[in-house]
């Protein structure tokens, strides 16, 4: 398929790549240009979705019992209460 580049650099994306790619109007497109050349266009993914498709990623990589999460929430409960005090909420 070909298209072209309007005198204000506005690309008109065909019908059928735009269902391929479910994009609807105002939808965010990332570009990149490879070393050869060729342009790379992306559907841009929103950083809930980018964390969706990460989520559980590392998890074959955790020891049985382990939770990262509470260990982080554990650790920074500690440091308020090294630097604040008992009963002090960080501001």
């Amino acid at each position: 398929m070909t298209t072209t580049v309007s005198a204000d650099n506005t690309v008109r994306i065909p019908d059928a790549i735009a269902r391929l790619m479910g994009l609807t109007p105002g939808a965010a497109l990332d570009l990149e240009v490879a070393e050869n050349g060729t342009l790379l266009v992306h559907k841009h993914r929103s950083r809930g979705e980018r964390a969706d498709k990460l989520l559980g990623i590392g998890r074959p990589f955790l020891k049985p019992g382990e939770d990262p999460v509470a260990e982080l929430v554990n650790e920074r409960q500690q440091d308020d209460l090294h630097e604040y005090g008992p009963g002090h909420a960080r501001s």
